[in-house]
């Protein structure tokens, strides 16, 4: 079981880092790439309180929110559905807390850049390092 657990880890890691250097050069998240992610998440378990954790994520960020796009929703829906409760509550504060700090990151750089833009920061980066958080890695 411990060999499958690092293969899980490092198949979601492959995943994640393509899917967040896409987010970070074109604010896009690939479904190509969540696919996969989808199956290993299935295969590696599904909790009750995870597929409702994902419905919950679905209503509020497709109907709630303008702010995070739906791939970004959906790799966190897709993320904590083998999560226990108390997992998820974890993963949405770690996600919080590396959104902050790569805003704060990117608008001191937008603050003390030679041209100012508007401000926009990828959230896939941020999902995917506070998921590597609770799993303690």
């Amino acid at each position: 079981m411990r060999i499958f657990g690092n293969a899980y880890l490092l198949a979601t890691l492959y995943f994640g880092v393509r899917i967040s250097l896409s987010d970070v050069s074109e604010r896009v998240v690939p479904n190509i790439d969540l696919i996969p992610i989808l199956l290993l998440q299935t295969f590696h378990g599904v909790t009750s309180i995870g597929v409702l954790f994902l419905a919950s994520i679905y209503a509020v960020g497709l109907f709630g929110f303008t702010l995070i796009g739906s791939g970004d929703v959906k790799l966190l829906g897709i993320l904590s559905l083998g999560l226990s409760y108390a997992w998820q509550f974890d993963l949405l504060i770690f996600v919080a807390l590396f959104v902050g700090l790569f805003w704060s990151i990117a608008n001191l750089l937008n603050t003390y850049g030679s041209k100012r833009r508007a401000l926009s920061v990828p959230f896939a980066p941020a999902i995917f390092i506070g998921y590597l958080a609770v799993w303690g890695v």
